[in-house]
C-alpha cells in the first residue's frame, strides 16, 4: 500500500498544475488516502502540496463522519504540522466534532487570530469559522467567532443560508429558464454547444426535486406528446448538513456538467450506470464570470451564491448518480430515492413493481439534446450548464404543475 500511494502521488504531483487536477486522479487520490488510513495512519511527514492536503483531510473527514474515528490517527500533529492553516483547522474543527478534544490547540487558536486580524483574512477560514459557529460557541471559542464576524460579508455568507426566502418571484424562476447566455463567448465558447439543465427544489431538500432541459439550440426538451420533459431528482444530505459544509446538501446555484466518470466501477454506492461529473464554476472579480449565466432578474440576487460559498469552502467530488442501495422505508419523505454525501441522486431499483432506471434515461436524454446519439461511446461528451434553484418551502416533491404555474410549460 505505501507503494502504491507513492506511485499515485508521483503521477498526481506530475499532473497537478497550480492545485488543478482532473476528477479521475482526484477521486483515486483520496479513495488511496482512505485505504492508507485504514490500513495504516502513518503517513511520512513533509511530502504533500497544499492540494493533496486538502484532500487528505477530506479523506479522513468522512471516514470519522461514517464511524471510522481511529482513521483520526493519521492526522496527528507530528504529521501534519506543516499543513495550511485552514486544513489545520478543520483538523482541529473534526477532534471537536468526534469529541476527541474539547477545545482547539491554543497555538492553533493563535495562529487562526492573528489571521483573522489581518484586514483582508483568508476568506476560507472565516467560512470554516462560520460554519461551525455553535460547535465553536461550545468549545469556548468565543473570541475566535468574535473576530471572524469582523469580517461581515464572508461570514454573512454562510450563515445567511439557514434563513432562505420562502419563495422566489414565480417570474424570476420563468425568466431563469427561458434566458439564453452567450455561450460563444463564456469560457473560450467551451460551452457553446451545452445543454442547460435546470434542477428546482424546495428549500426542504429531503422532498424531491424535479429537472428539465433545454437543448444546444436552446429550445426546451420535450416527450414525444409535446409536454415539456422532466425527472425527479435529489439533492439532500443523509448528514442533514447545509451545503456550505461537506457532505451538505446539493448547493443552490449553478454548476457545470463536464463528461462522466470513466466506469461504473462502484454500483453499490453510485448505481449501474456512470456518474455526471459536476464542477463549480470558477472565481472571478465580482463573480462576472458566474454572472454572465444569468439573466438580469437574477445577477442581484443571493439564491445562487450558495454554490460560490460552496466552492470558496472546498467541497468537491459532487456527481449525479444512481444507487445499487435500496431505501426500505416508505415514510421517508424521499422515498424511493436515497440521501447522499452531496450528490444530486437518481432513482434506481425495483420499488413496488416499477423499475427505475433515471440515469440512464438522463444520460440518454442530454444526449439527444446535444444531438448525438445516445450511445456508450458519447456519454464522454456530456456537457452543460446547471441551475439549481429552491423556488419555495414547500413540505412536498416539486412537480410538472409547479413549473407550469411559473410559466414552464
Amino acid at each position: 500500500m505505501f507503494r502504491q500511494l507513492a506511485l499515485v502521488l508521483a503521477a498526481a504531483a506530475s499532473t497537478i498544475v497550480s492545485a488543478q487536477t482532473t476528477p479521475v486522479m482526484e477521486e483515486k487520490l483520496y479513495l488511496e488516502f482512505q485505504a492508507q488510513a485504514l490500513q495504516s495512519p502513518l503517513l511520512q511527514p513533509g511530502v504533500f502540496t497544499p492540494f493533496q492536503q486538502k484532500l487528505h483531510v477530506d479523506a479522513i473527514w468522512d471516514l470519522a463522519h461514517e464511524g471510522q474515528v481511529e482513521a483520526l490517527a493519521g492526522l496527528e500533529d507530528n504529521r501534519t504540522s506543516h499543513y495550511t492553516l485552514a486544513e489545520r483547522l478543520r483538523i482541529g474543527l473534526l477532534r471537536l466534532r468526534m469529541r476527541v478534544t474539547r477545545s482547539l490547540d491554543e497555538r492553533l487558536v493563535h495562529e487562526v487570530m492573528a489571521q483573522l486580524l489581518t484586514p483582508e483574512a483568508d476568506q476560507r477560514i472565516v467560512y470554516l469559522i462560520a460554519a461551525d459557529e455553535r460547535l465553536l460557541r461550545r468549545a469556548g471559542h468565543d473570541d475566535l467567532i468574535a473576530q471572524a464576524k469582523a469580517h461581515r460579508e464572508a461570514f454573512s455568507a454562510v450563515v445567511n443560508e439557514t434563513a432562505p426566502p420562502a419563495a422566489l418571484p414565480a417570474n424570476l424562476v420563468s425568466s431563469l429558464f427561458t434566458y439564453s447566455p452567450d455561450l460563444q463567448n463564456w469560457r473560450d465558447g467551451s460551452y457553446s454547444r451545452a445543454v442547460k439543465m435546470y434542477m428546482f427544489c424546495r428549500v426542504d431538500r429531503r422532498y424531491p426535486c424535479l429537472f428539465a432541459m433545454r437543448n444546444v439550440r436552446g429550445q426546451p426538451v420535450r416527450n414525444r406528446d409535446g409536454s415539456l420533459w422532466t425527472q425527479p431528482s435529489l439533492g439532500s444530505s443523509k448528514h442533514g448538513f447545509p451545503s456550505h459544509q461537506r457532505n451538505g446538501n446539493t448547493p443552490e446555484g449553478i454548476l457545470t456538467m463536464d463528461s462522466v466518470m470513466p466506469s461504473a466501477d462502484q454500483r453499490q454506492t453510485f448505481g449501474q450506470y456512470r456518474r455526471v461529473i459536476l464542477n463549480f464554476v470558477p472565481a472571478s472579480r465580482n463573480e462576472q464570470v458566474l454572472k454572465a449565466l444569468l439573466p438580469p432578474s437574477s445577477q442581484q440576487e443571493s439564491w445562487w451564491r450558495p454554490s460560490v460559498t460552496a466552492r470558496d469552502i472546498g467541497r468537491n467530488f459532487l456527481r449525479i448518480h444512481g444507487t445499487g442501495h435500496r431505501n426500505e422505508d416508505p415514510s421517508t419523505p424521499f422515498y424511493p430515492f436515497l440521501q447522499t454525501l452531496g450528490c444530486i441522486a437518481q432513482r434506481e431499483n425495483t420499488y413496488d413493481g416499477q423499475t427505475y432506471r433515471d440515469q440512464r434515461r438522463l444520460l440518454d436524454t442530454v444526449m439527444g439534446a446535444l444531438e448525438l446519439a445516445p450511445t456508450f461511446e458519447n456519454e464522454p461528451k456530456v456537457k452543460g450548464i446547471l441551475y439549481l434553484i429552491n423556488i419555495d418551502d414547500k413540505p412536498e416533491p416539486v412537480t410538472p404543475a409547479d413549473l407550469a404555474q411559473r410559466g414552464i410549460r
